[in-house]
């Protein structure tokens, strides 16, 4: 649920609007590029109406305990980039299971379209 914040002026070169994957990954290019010395200069915002960041990729608990997944949780990438960046995010029992499963449904894929 958003909350009601006071207004505060900020001045930034980019403004990222959204704290799911797309803008986290946006944020996190910026800051690739200042640790190169290539973006040094560059102010960033990131905003978000939720007050955690996820966007879609996220799970609502019920007062019961019951869990329903808002998004896409499945990941397919051939990108070594975005696969690096996952692993610096995710705690790390997390990013073993994910790349696991990755592994073994892209294994399962391939075996479906040899036969």
């Amino acid at each position: 649920m958003p909350s009601s914040t006071t207004a505060t002026n900020y001045e930034v070169q980019i403004l990222i609007i959204g704290a799911g994957p797309t803008g986290l990954g946006a944020a996190k290019r910026i800051i690739d590029l200042q640790k190169q010395g290539l973006a040094s200069s560059t102010s960033y915002l990131v905003l978000d109406a939720m007050e955690e960041a996820g966007g879609l990729a996220s799970t609502d608990t019920t007062a019961e305990g019951f869990l329903f997944d808002v998004g896409g949780h499945v990941i397919f990438s051939h990108y070594s980039y975005f696969d690096q960046a996952l692993k610096q995010a995710l705690p790390k029992d997390e990013v073993i299971w994910f790349f696991e499963y990755a592994n073994q449904a892209k294994t399962q894929l391939a075996r479906c379209l040899l036969l």
